[in-house]
Formats: C-alpha cells, sequence, structure tokens
C-alpha cells in the first residue's frame, strides 16, 4: 500500500464517491462509476484503477465497493507518520467498529468520529468528527486530506487535542470536597500534615516541582492562590493541591496530567480513609452542634426544681414526728429522683464528656 504525503488527485476521487455512495450493512459504501463521473464531469477510469491497486476499492462492472476498513486504516496510519515526524506526543487508535479515531495523549482519551457519507454526517451531529467524504461544508470539523497534507493544521489540530484533554483530565480530578464546615485550620492541619505524612510513611519522598510545573498546576486550577506540594516515589509524581477547603490530587508525567492506575489506586486508598476520618470528627461534634448539653442540663435543672419542695416537705415531716407510714407513701417520689438523676448524671458523662474529650483529643493522623 502506497504511504507517501496525499498528493495525489485519486484521493480526491475516493472522498468524493464517498459522498455519493450508499451504506452497505456490511460497513462499506458503494456506487455506481457512471455516476461519480457525471458528477465530476470527467473520466475517473484511471483514478478508479490506481484505488483498486492500493485496495481501497473493489469493482464489479459498473458497481464500486469502498473498503472502508482499509481505507480508515490507512488514514490513521498515515496520520500517525505525521505526529511521530513532528515529534507530538499523540498516538492513534482506530476503533472499526464505531468509526472512529482514539487520539491518546498520557494516558488521556479524545475521540473523533470518522464522517464517510451523508449517513455519518447526520448521525454524527453535534460531535467532533473528521471528514473522510469530500462536502462542500465542514463547518468547524476536518478533512482528512488537510490534516494530512497541511502541518499548520496538524499543530493546531495537536495542540487543540492537548486543551482538550487537559479538560477532561480536570473533570476527572481526585477530590476531597467533603472538608466545608471544618475549620482552616483543620483543613491545614489535613493538607500540610496528615496527607504529607501518609505518603511519607509508604516511602515517597517530597519532590521539588519546576516552575514550568508550577506554572502549569496554577493554569489547571485556574486560580494562582492555591497550596501545593508534591511526592514522589520511583517514576509516580502525586500532587496535592489545597484550595479553600478543597484538596486535589494529580499524577504529573513529562509535565503534564496522567494518571496510572497505581496512582490512582494509592489516592483512592487515601481518600477512602480520609472520609472515614471526616465522618468521624462529624459524628463527635454533632451533639454540639444539636445542643444536646443545653438541652440535657435543663432538663436536670426542671426534674430538680419540681422533686426538690417534695423531697423537701418529706424531710422536714419525717423530722417533726408525722405519721411515718403516712409519709412513707410518697417516698417513692424521692427514689425516682434521685435515680432518674443518677441516669442523666451517667449519660452526661458518656454523651457529652467523654466526646468532649475525644474532640480535644482528636489527631487527623491517617492509618
Amino acid at each position: 500500500m502506497v504511504k507517501n504525503m496525499l498528493i495525489q488527485y485519486e484521493y480526491e476521487v475516493l472522498s468524493f464517491a464517498a459522498f455519493i455512495s450508499n451504506s452497505k450493512v456490511d460497513g462499506n459504501l458503494s456506487f455506481l462509476l457512471s455516476k461519480l463521473n457525471d458528477e465530476l464531469e470527467e473520466d475517473t477510469e484511471l483514478y478508479i484503477k490506481k484505488l483498486i491497486i492500493n485496495g481501497f476499492i473493489d469493482k464489479k462492472q459498473e458497481r464500486i465497493t469502498i473498503n472502508t476498513n482499509i481505507w480508515m486504516s490507512f488514514f490513521a496510519s498515515l496520520l500517525q507518520d505525521e505526529f511521530d515526524k513532528n515529534k507530538m506526543n499523540v498516538q492513534c487508535h482506530l476503533d472499526k467498529v464505531s468509526k472512529s479515531i482514539y487520539f491518546n495523549i498520557n494516558g488521556s482519551n479524545k475521540k473523533f468520529n470518522l464522517i464517510l457519507n451523508e449517513d455519518y454526517k447526520v448521525n454524527n451531529v453535534g460531535k467532533d468528527c473528521i471528514y473522510m467524504c469530500k462536502t462542500y461544508e465542514y463547518g468547524h470539523d476536518i478533512y482528512w486530506l488537510d490534516l494530512v497534507n497541511d502541518i499548520n493544521l496538524l499543530s493546531l489540530f495537536y495542540n487543540y487535542l492537548i486543551n482538550e484533554i487537559s479538560n477532561i483530565n480536570r473533570s476527572i480530578y481526585k477530590k476531597i470536597d467533603n472538608l466545608e464546615g471544618l475549620t482552616s485550620s483543620h483543613v491545614s492541619e489535613i493538607f500540610n500534615n496528615s496527607i504529607k505524612k501518609y505518603f511519607l510513611r509508604g516511602k515517597y519522598t517530597i519532590f521539588e516541582l519546576k516552575d514550568s510545573e508550577i506554572k502549569y498546576i496554577k493554569k489547571l486550577m485556574i486560580e494562582d492562590d492555591i497550596s501545593f506540594y508534591a511526592v514522589k516515589k520511583n517514576k509516580i509524581i502525586i500532587c496535592i493541591i489545597k484550595k479553600k477547603d478543597i484538596i486535589t490530587f494529580l499524577e504529573l508525567k513529562d509535565s503534564k496530567v496522567h494518571f496510572s492506575e497505581f496512582a490512582n489506586r494509592e489516592i483512592s486508598e487515601l481518600k477512602e480513609k480520609l472520609d472515614k476520618k471526616v465522618s468521624q470528627y462529624r459524628n463527635l461534634v454533632m451533639y454540639k452542634e444539636n445542643n444536646v448539653l443545653d438541652t440535657t442540663i435543663k432538663l436536670t435543672t426542671q426534674l430538680i426544681t419540681y422533686t426538690a419542695p417534695t423531697a423537701l416537705i418529706i424531710s422536714m415531716l419525717g423530722l417533726l414526728n408525722v405519721n411515718i407510714s403516712k409519709v412513707m407513701q410518697y417516698k417513692w417520689i424521692l427514689i425516682v429522683a434521685i435515680i432518674v438523676l443518677a441516669i442523666i448524671q451517667v449519660g452526661i458523662f458518656i454523651f457529652i464528656y467523654v466526646p468532649g474529650y475525644k474532640i480535644n483529643r482528636f489527631k487527623w493522623d491517617i492509618d
């Protein structure tokens, strides 16, 4: 198969033929040679022969079939060569079933659907597309021959892929965003000490970021007012970023965002442990937020207010030698009051003082 720059006119003929063709059940395209000649107003026999030799089409009398898999594979291979030749870090992966190409940069993919004829155009409205067929309007989409023949367009396309993949990565950043309501000192403690110590115990070391990497991180976070540091283990570099009460994790590779399976697992385990720690702390402070102590004190005060006079009267009657049998029948009120007060005191200790003690002694260490 020929793999030189596509300046040959037969490829323009192939693209125009695809535009006027009909889709077949097997995914290929079909058209009549006479219709192609009428549309182009010229004899295309020479170009058809070249396309047959290179395997792009099959001819049975007037009926011509375009082998879409061969055509798409040719384009993907040629485009990969152009990326490699111009030192653009992109990998092209063709999906023949969905008729699309995935462009991979540092482990992240951006998908473009291939428009083979009008049927594909109708079914891909609003999606990122590359036109294989020759049409009279592309909108904001790209024509395949232009992409492999024009280095300026290829450079623009490469920059577009980088920006799009950065946006995709931003949407899947690992975040700890359940710290809302914690004091700034607690958030700083988690960020500066707990997380850092967790990674250091995991055999990571503190990594000094380059100026270019710092600028890149600030650009990704769309803000300069952030705190951050990085840790490294083998070739894995994880950047931890604090923006107000949100902590974000990024893996950097070649000064770009990258998410490896190992880093994802490490960050996910840390996030799960910290989520449990935050939940534990919130449960401890729940009693204070719900005014449990105030409610308990009020209940105790009311109980004393109602039972104290009765207890006093019973005691005075006893001192005055009033008929004890009559006095004793009311003594149960005093006994019940004492029991209730004892229960309340135990409850205060268990539900108020113990949690309060735990809050004061609470550590944000992540095991």
